[in-house]
């Protein structure tokens, strides 16, 4: 079994999601990471900043990563620098999770 090194009780948060196209800021997270909700739509993809690795999680819609189609469920990751770009060709979200 993994266990967490926090002896502290874990933090729970909430924040408020534009509905708006574009990437928003998530709840606040006690790591080296940040997390964001990117809402997509047709009129433009979204480029993530680049940081050291990068998990996207699809929540709704269709979008394309990379050339590949990804589905509610399916998750894009990368473990080496890189800056994807997110693109749907109707309105989409995902989570995304950046690591420092």
């Amino acid at each position: 079994m993994t266990r967490a090194a926090h002896d502290t009780e874990p933090r729970y948060g909430s924040c408020e999601i534009p509905r708006e196209p574009g990437l928003h800021s998530g709840p606040e997270l006690d790591a080296n990471a940040r997390a964001f909700i990117a809402n997509i739509d047709a009129s433009r993809a979204i480029q993530i900043p680049q940081v050291n690795s990068c998990l996207i999680f699809i929540t709704s819609g269709s979008v394309v990563i990379d050339g590949i189609t990804l589905n509610p469920g399916d998750q894009w990751s990368s473990a080496t620098p890189s800056s994807p770009e997110i693109a749907a060709e109707n309105p989409a979200e995902a989570i995304v999770w950046l690591v420092e």
